[in-house]
């Protein structure tokens, strides 16, 4: 029997915001397949920046799910956190969805297709936290879901085949660019010369198996500085601030001759996105910097993986990559843990900064002219 074509379709994929930008092309896709739908995205507020504004989408559900899970601590906040919940089911059910797609597959998103009473409900058979049990539409990967080998994507597109949407290109569409948001990412950069290259460095992750010792980026930096002529920035969030300042310690005097940049902190996704408009090249890990600047899709990319599979979540544009990764040198790779269980972290250990230079030098001498930016002119938003 043929399935209907859908015309009110929710996306699930709650965080984390690299994880959203690798599921833009889900979103991309449906729209090119079907134009004339109502399509909506739940997500985490913490994410939620990268798809408001985007012309792609016609609802932005934010779930507070942590605040909401942190006021059961507060009997006083109850009353106020049962209104927010209440009212957010209504905003879901008041769009009457025909059929969600739960990118996800944990029991914290798939549970949500039901209290909304969508009646179609497409997932993976092999969803943890028995969230296949709320699925309507089961899909069964092939390969296996966590074959390092191929892509996440690739599944993804497998549940928007499921609803009749055959795929045709991978497109990530990010929020259009304000003028001011450019501004300020221009702004920003006073004091850097303009007329050389622009190479950002991303040193920060949430997992503690993801990091790369901290004398290997300084070791890089040194290099970099020594043997090129580019301007190097240092980015990250406010809780990463302790992390960058210590790597970049020994550096202040670069620092104060305009070569070298410490954004960390300083910086919202927005800016980022501007930011990265401009750049030619990027080092940085598994993290939501590499996808982001992919997604953009004007800068090289140098990504150091290590319990991650540099094929499973390569970034956007991957053929401006160079992926490099120690999965086939160790046994014990990819394990997928955010905590390294032979507590070595021997796998970011093996990728030396010898490595990570000679890729980025390579790239640095092939950057061709830079491409026109995304971001609109006085006048043109």
């Amino acid at each position: 029997m043929e399935k209907p074509v859908p015309t009110k379709i929710l996306i699930t994929r709650l965080s984390a915001l690299g994880d959203v930008i690798l599921t833009l092309p889900v979103l991309a896709q449906l729209r090119q397949c079907y134009p004339q739908a109502t399509i909506g995205w739940l997500v985490e507020a913490d994410a939620a920046i990268l798809l408001k504004g985007s012309p792609d989408l016609d609802y932005v559900h934010i779930s507070h799910r942590k605040r909401w899970l942190k006021s059961l601590k507060n009997p006083r906040q109850w009353r106020n956190t049962f209104q927010e919940v209440t009212s957010f089911i209504q905003e879901l059910k008041a769009v009457d969805y025909e059929v969600v797609i739960d990118i996800q597959g944990l029991f914290k998103s798939a549970i949500w297709g039901v209290i909304a009473g969508i009646k179609r409900r497409v997932g993976f058979s092999c969803a943890r936290e028995m969230a296949f049990l709320f699925y309507t539409d089961k899909v069964t990967p092939t390969p296996d879901f966590f074959d390092p080998e191929t892509p996440i994507i690739e599944h993804f597109m497998a549940l928007v085949r499921d609803i009749g949407c055959e795929q045709k290109s991978l497109q990530y569409p990010l929020p259009p660019l304000s003028y001011e948001i450019c501004q300020q990412a221009m702004g920003i950069l006073e004091g850097l010369n303009e007329n050389k290259p622009l190479v950002v460095l991303a040193p920060a992750t949430q997992w503690e198996s993801k990091h790369w010792p901290m004398a290997y980026w300084q070791t890089l930096i040194a290099e970099i500085l020594s043997k090129t002529d580019v301007n190097l920035v240092v980015i990250g969030g406010k809780k990463d601030q302790t992390l960058c300042d210590s790597i970049l310690e020994s550096f202040d005097p670069v620092m104060r001759q305009g070569r070298l940049l410490n954004l960390t902190g300083k910086t919202s996704l927005e800016i980022l996105q501007a930011l990265f408009e401009k750049i030619d090249i990027l080092i940085g890990l598994d993290s939501a910097p590499l996808h982001l600047a992919g997604a953009v899709g004007k800068a090289h990319l140098v990504g150091i993986y290590g319990p991650t599979s540099s094929h499973r979540s390569r970034p956007p544009n991957p053929q401006k990559a160079v992926l490099l990764s120690s999965t086939e040198y160790l046994a014990c790779q990819p394990c997928d843990e955010k905590k390294c269980p032979l507590k070595t972290t021997a796998c970011m250990q093996h990728v030396t900064p010898e490595q990570v230079f000679s890729s980025f030098l390579k790239l640095l001498n092939a950057i061709p002219k830079p491409s026109k930016s995304s971001c609109p002119e006085m006048g043109q938003e």
